[in-house]
């Protein structure tokens, strides 16, 4: 009866869908590289800010701070006993 194992011991059978397998592995993983390339790159772009959009920030923290020094904790501390 003929020896039908490949070079690393397995059916030969099963040799060409795992090489194919692995080839879909590594494209696929090249595309995904590619992607996060292009979207690291275009981040910043995303979250820049504009003057108007820092001013806008600005007034609503200034705005925030004045309220909560006037307003009372909405959940004040027990007294201790």
């Amino acid at each position: 009866m003929p020896d039908r194992t490949g070079p690393l011991g397995r059916a030969a059978g099963t040799a060409a869908p795992a090489a194919a397998a692995s080839a879909l592995a590594f494209a696929v993983l090249q595309a995904v590289e590619q992607v996060l390339l292009e979207y690291r790159s275009s981040a910043p772009a995303w979250l820049d800010r504009t003057q108007e959009t820092e001013a806008e920030a600005q007034r609503a923290y200034n705005t925030e701070q004045g309220t909560a020094r006037s307003a009372p904790a909405p959940f004040p501390n027990p007294p201790r006993t």
